[in-house]
């Protein structure tokens, strides 16, 4: 845009007066030329005055040009005040900075005494990172984190600043000492991080694991006592071994000792069922060669174990009915037989007999056969006399927590008598084992050989012992009993009158009730008996 000066917009207004007045027909051109002279005055006079002048006003605002058109006095700092332009020059004029503080930017800055726009005047401009190790701080409009020292929250407990970052005021954290085992107690003292060490008490449970037990010198061991071996088995023995390394030691106790009540027993170091099962086998003369029957094998040949099997009741009886006879032999019951022709290892055998001198009378006989509990150990004893009665003989000594029972018997003389008492006892006393046996007529001078089969049964399998005794007018007889798997003892039967043939001879035990006989072919003779018994559980 052109600028033009007053003078020449005065001359030009000059020109259009001139040019009028030109028009005129009062004064001739040379005369005129001399009038505009003189007039030139006073026609700028009268030009100022009259609307002439005023037309020629107006005719030039309407056609002049702004001065501030296009002229754009921003410079875009938010932190300086824009100037405005002067229409009269259009020049930009005025203008200035913002006052110190004055939000710009985005809203976040603000304008420094430079009018700057810069993150912070001051530190509480600059926001916080959340960290107590740091502080704010406006660095020349700036804001940095400086490091800070002191204190600190750290995980909820105390803590101190370090390089920015919040530790533990603990000592002991991160922890300094040494885990030493199981059965030692480390400690840090948080004051000043040093370390102490203490052995568990002994027999304390070892730490973590709960394997084991603390020995007092910082070991943790399998045991320091038998109890602490204990492994829930009650067939087996838990021993505490002592010594550079103590430990267990687990073994399977011996077989039939007692576990978890009757009918049970140990056997091979777990407890298992023990059914006391009961077979009867009868039969005649001639029925067992040689008066030996072979029944049962063992349970387990390889460790030489085996199911004794105990005498419950025996009966014999000649016949013909009604017929009787004087006695040599009588063999009833079981025994263990280890070298049975063609059969190797251990049979349970049976013995059936009952003969006069000649051995041809026949007769008929049965036997109740009482397995006897795991653990039950089978014997055999055996003599001849020069007599025919011995009286509670000291035969051998009894273990601690067993009971004899009858397995069998054999009794046999040199030649046929009549009877007049038979008897077999075995009974143990303070841990000694005694026998009575009779075999007697009369006279008793008759020598006898003997021999008597028994077993040692656990004592925890016996639930009650007993004996029962009685008169009979003749014949036999029978008693209540309180027991329901009896087993013999031992018996004694002798006629009150004399000696006698025979006819019937037998003892039988079954639940609840003992029978026996004794008696020649008239059944009337008066005799007494006593019968020993154990009920098995």
């Amino acid at each position: 845009m052109h600028y033009w000066s007053r003078a020449a917009f005065v001359s030009t207004l000059f020109v259009f007066v001139a040019m009028g007045c030109g028009e005129t027909n009062e004064t001739p051109p040379g005369t005129g030329g001399s009038g505009g002279t003189a007039g030139t005055g006073g026609t700028a006079g009268t030009a100022g005055t009259g609307g002439i002048a005023g037309v020629g006003g107006t005719a030039g605002v309407g056609g002049g040009v702004d001065l501030c058109a296009g002229v754009d006095c921003s410079d875009a700092d938010d932190c300086t005040i824009d100037s405005t332009c002067n229409p009269a020059t259009g020049e930009c004029e005025g203008g200035g900075l913002e006052p110190v503080e004055t939000p710009c930017g985005d809203g976040s800055h603000f304008c420094d005494s430079f009018g700057r726009c810069v993150a912070c005047i001051t530190s509480d401009d600059c926001p916080d990172d959340g960290n107590e190790c740091t502080n704010p701080f406006c660095d020349g409009g700036a804001c940095v984190n400086i490091t800070t020292g002191g204190s600190c929250t750290y995980m909820g407990g105390p803590g101190v600043c370090q390089n920015e970052t919040c530790v533990s005021a603990n000592l002991c954290d991160p922890y300094p000492c040494q885990n030493r085992g199981a059965c030692v107690v480390d400690e840090c003292n948080p004051a000043n991080g040093t370390c102490s060490y203490a052995n568990r008490p002994i027999n304390t449970r070892c730490l973590g694991s709960g394997i084991g037990y603390c020995d007092g010198a910082g070991k943790c061991v399998a045991c320091n006592e038998n109890e602490q071996c204990d492994d829930g088995n009650a067939c087996t023995s838990d021993t505490c071994v002592t010594g550079i390394i103590p430990q267990c030691l687990i073994l399977s106790i011996e077989d039939g000792s007692n576990c978890e009540g009757a009918g049970t027993a140990c056997i091979d170091g777990q407890c298992q069922a023990d059914p006391l099962d009961r077979d009867i086998f009868s039969g005649s003369s001639g029925t067992i060669p040689s008066g030996i029957w072979n029944w049962w094998p063992a349970r387990d040949w390889s460790r030489y174990e085996f199911y004794p099997y105990g005498l419950a009741a025996f009966y014999f009886n000649f016949t013909p009915g009604g017929v009787d006879h004087e006695l040599e032999q009588i063999q009833s019951g079981f025994y263990l037989d280890e070298y049975l022709p063609g059969i190797p290892g251990m049979e349970t055998a049976g013995w059936a007999l009952y003969e006069d001198q000649n051995g041809d009378d026949p007769y008929n006989w049965e036997i109740d056969a009482q397995r006897l509990p795991v653990g039950s150990t089978q014997h055999q004893l055996g003599d001849c006399m020069d007599n025919s009665a011995v009286f509670n003989k000291e035969v051998g000594s009894a273990p601690s927590g067993y009971k004899p029972v009858l397995l069998g018997f054999n009794l046999d003389r040199e030649t046929d008598h009549n009877v007049e008492q038979i008897q077999v006892r075995l009974f143990e006393l303070t841990g000694i084992l005694y026998l009575s046996v009779y075999f007697t007529d009369a006279s008793s001078t008759d020598p006898i050989c003997y021999s008597v089969s028994y077993a040692f049964v656990p004592l925890h399998r016996i639930r009650a012992r007993g004996h029962s005794s009685s008169t009979s007018a003749g014949g036999a007889d029978a008693e209540p009993i309180d027991a329901q798997q009896p087993i013999l003892e031992g018996f004694n039967l002798g006629f009150s009158n004399g000696d006698h043939h025979i006819d019937e001879f037998g003892v039988r035990l079954v639940p609840g009730e003992v029978r026996v006989w004794l008696n020649d072919q008239n059944d009337d003779d008066p005799f007494g008996w006593t019968v020993w018994w154990a009920d098995l559980e």
